[in-house]
């Protein structure tokens, strides 16, 4: 999926509509605002047109899917959106980013102490501005630190020379890639 540049800015909602909403279309809305918008009027005009096309007493059945389908995607956002804890401000994608990696990190038993402290480090970078989300950007971590963008290499020999200085330079740690792309999104 392409992203398209929008100059949409996300909106804050309230806790209780943030809780509400179902996290699939906040991905989608974030990481392409415009694509989300029109894709969310076109499955609100095709239900409409099904209610329309039909009289309850003849297909009921596909009356009621299309007031179904309505009210779906009614509780859905309109735009970005994001929750009342985030800062302001930061891009729709950078939002994407963010929210990616808060639910990587809620409660999560496969995730060791270091790859917790790269998270907790990229939050902190995107939050303050620091770090910027953009299309295909990777950035390398070791131990809460940006690498300087350093790219140690695909596994294999150059890599564990690179993981080897770092561990000789900053301390024990492990390798986290923050790369920006999307997962699989649909309406």
């Amino acid at each position: 999926m392409a992203l398209l540049k929008s100059k949409s800015k996300p909106s804050k909602s309230s806790e209780a509509t943030w809780n509400k909403y179902d996290k699939h279309f906040v991905y989608r809305a974030l990481w392409d605002p415009d694509g989300y918008r029109k894709s969310r009027q076109e499955q609100l005009d095709k239900a409409q047109h099904i209610i329309d096309s039909w009289h309850p007493r003849n297909r009921p059945d596909l009356v009621q899917a299309g007031q179904k389908m309505i009210r779906r995607i009614e509780d859905s956002p309109e735009g970005p959106v994001v929750p009342p804890s985030e800062p302001p401000h930061l891009s729709p994608l950078t939002y994407y980013q963010i929210l990616r990696l808060r639910d990587i990190s809620a409660p999560n038993p496969d995730l060791n102490a270091h790859d917790k402290a790269n998270i907790a480090a990229v939050l902190r970078a995107y939050r303050s501005g620091e770090l910027k989300a953009e299309p295909g950007r990777t950035t390398y971590w070791w131990k809460g630190m940006l690498m300087k963008e350093e790219n140690p290499g695909p596994p294999g020999v150059r890599r564990e020379e690179v993981l080897g200085r770092w561990k000789r330079e900053f301390g024990e740690g492990e390798l986290w890639i923050e790369d920006v792309s999307p997962i699989a999104l649909q309406m």
